[in-house]
């Protein structure tokens, strides 16, 4: 049947059970009966079969027709979600504790939405009290259910206040709320048009916030991502410049997923442009995230971007890591037939540039390329510390051999020996 997915003669074939007082054990029946009614819609009726099940366990005294935790939060999913009864719910709940079924963080969850939804603010105080009474200290569940609750019923200060008040009841650190939770509030704010909620929320989101949350945590990055998720990138930007408006501060997390819409588009341009932004207001990205843009601007030849993002990686980032060099690489072959005199016409290539790609280009052993950027440094007078790139060699390429090289790769070999010979290093 569960293969078929036939709700009804699933359902009747169960009835028939009862009727006949045939007790087979719940544990050989429940979870199938649990899919069926998901797959179908079912759970309304499989409410039934459950109330049914815990009347004979009790009745009868057959523990075997005891109900599992699962079938436990089906039913009352089906009470808080479904029928939004208080009193059937509560009733499943009066029913667990009779059957000594101890209630975990999703049955509190289903609970939330529906009190939440009620407006029923001293039954949630009371559930709070209860969760901690059950020793259960990650509330992340309770909240997002909460939210979900407050969403439904259009009270959106109530969703504020409670994504707030979860912040400062978890010390600022990760909320841990799913995408679709962060997707209700964005729908639920948007039919309000409550971009000045958003802006406000994660601005005050921003001050609990603890210093050490990862940036794709937080609440900015949620609601924003959220937006580009729902294809509202548009209001994921009037978001921002609302905030700006406010006189907030934007977090990194805010930026993250627009940056990674542009990415994803190869919008390289306008990535670069919010790069640039995102740099003016004192905040870094990981080099990750200018990997991934630099490698979208190469893909897409913009190579202008490409060199802008690398530019302003270098400033910011101390260190290039290995599989990076590469790619470094091919930059500056598409970079050093545009450098120019003239920086009006063409890029400018300065110290801080020279010194970025050398660096990366040493540790990567490219020393053609290497040789190359040298030369263009000394045609534009551009100032070399030398020592820098012998250190970075030893570090590196200690152990490289020029007749190691002389029998495999003659080219490479020359380039090696004009490296060597420029920092001082015997070649």
């Amino acid at each position: 049947m569960v293969r078929a997915n036939t709700a009804a003669p699933a359902f009747a074939l169960i009835k028939c059970m009862f009727k006949n007082r045939f007790f087979m054990p719940f544990r050989l029946w429940g979870d199938f009966l649990i899919e069926i009614s998901r797959k179908n819609d079912k759970v309304i009726a499989f409410l039934k079969v459950f109330e049914e099940s815990c009347r004979i366990a009790i009745d009868e005294k057959l523990d075997f027709m005891k109900p599992d935790m699962d079938a436990c939060n089906v039913a009352l999913e089906g009470c808080c979600c479904e029928l939004e009864s208080v009193s059937e719910a509560e009733k499943v709940i009066e029913t667990m504790s009779v059957l000594g079924i101890k209630p975990d963080e999703l049955s509190f969850g289903f609970l939330a939405y529906l009190y939440a939804l009620k407006g029923f603010k001293d039954k949630i105080i009371e559930l709070n009290g209860l969760m901690s009474g059950f020793g259960f200290s990650n509330k992340s569940l309770f909240f997002s259910y909460l939210i979900r609750g407050y969403v439904k019923s259009g009270s959106f200060e109530a969703v504020s206040e409670t994504i707030l008040r979860s912040l400062r009841e978890q010390d600022g650190l990760d909320l841990n709320f799913s995408e679709e939770t962060y997707c209700q509030v964005v729908k639920g704010f948007m039919k309000d048009g409550g971009i000045k909620g958003l802006a406000n929320l994660i601005i005050e989101a921003q001050k609990l916030e603890s210093a050490t949350i990862a940036a794709d945590k937080s609440t900015g990055f949620g609601i924003i991502s959220a937006c580009v998720n729902l294809r509202l990138s548009d209001k994921a930007h009037s978001i921002v410049d609302e905030m700006d408006a406010q006189g907030g501060s934007v977090g990194l997390g805010v930026f993250l997923p627009i940056l990674k819409a542009y990415c994803k588009e190869y919008r390289t341009a306008e990535a670069t442009q919010l790069v640039m932004d995102i740099s003016n207001k004192g905040l870094q990205l990981d080099e990750g995230s200018y990997d991934a843009l630099i490698e979208a601007s190469m893909t897409s030849q913009d190579f202008q971007s490409a060199f802008t993002l690398f530019r302003d990686m270098r400033e910011g980032v101390a260190e290039l890591k290995g599989k990076k060099y590469f790619g470094v690489l091919m930059l500056w072959n598409e970079v050093k037939r545009k450098v120019s005199p003239d920086k009006e016409r063409g890029i400018k290539f300065d110290q801080s540039l020279v010194d970025a790609f050398l660096y990366a280009m040493v540790k990567g052993g490219f020393f053609d390329a290497v040789m190359q950027v040298v030369e263009k440094s000394q045609e534009m007078k551009i100032f070399v510390d030398k020592w820098r790139y012998k250190q970075a060699f030893m570090e590196s390429h200690k152990k490289l051999k020029v007749s190691k090289l002389r029998k495999r790769n003659f080219r490479k070999m020359e380039a090696l020996v004009a490296f060597k010979n420029w920092v001082g290093l015997n070649a």
